[in-house]
C-alpha cells in the first residue's frame, strides 16, 4: 500500500501536466487560428488601403485637369474680354461713321430737296 501511495501523487502530478499539455496545446491551435485570422483581416484591411491609395491618386490627377482647364479657360475668358473691349471700340467708331454719314445724307437730301423746292430742277 505504500507503494500505491507513491504512485498516486505522482500519477496525479502527470494527470494534471498531461491536463496542462492538453489544455496549453488546445490554446496554441486557438492562437494559431487566430493569428490566421488575423492576418487575413490585415491583409484584407492593407489591400483595401491600397485601393484607397489608387483611388486618390486617380482624385489628385483629375483635381489636376480640372485646375489646368481652368486656367486655359480664364485666359480664354480673358482674351475674349480683351477681344469684346476691341469690338466695343470698334463698334464705336462705325457708330461714329455711320452717324456722320447719316448726318451727310440728311445734308445732301435737304439741299436737294431745297433745290426742288424753289422750282429748280436738274436734269
Amino acid at each position: 500500500m505504500a507503494e500505491q501511495q507513491q504512485s498516486d501523487p505522482k500519477e496525479t502530478r502527470l494527470d494534471r501536466l498531461e491536463a496542462i499539455v492538453e489544455a496549453n496545446s488546445q490554446q496554441i491551435e486557438k492562437n494559431t487560428n487566430a493569428i490566421i485570422d488575423l492576418r487575413v483581416a490585415v491583409s484584407s484591411l492593407i489591400e483595401t488601403a491600397n485601393q484607397f491609395q489608387r483611388n486618390f491618386e486617380v482624385i489628385v490627377s483629375e483635381i489636376r485637369d480640372i485646375k489646368s482647364e481652368m486656367r486655359e479657360m480664364r485666359s480664354e475668358m480673358r482674351q475674349m474680354q480683351s477681344e469684346i473691349v476691341a469690338l466695343r471700340q470698334d463698334f464705336t467708331v462705325v457708330h461714329s461713321e455711320i452717324r456722320g454719314l447719316q448726318m451727310e445724307n440728311r445734308r445732301i437730301l435737304d439741299h436737294l430737296f431745297n433745290r426742288q423746292g424753289n422750282g429748280e430742277t436738274e436734269n
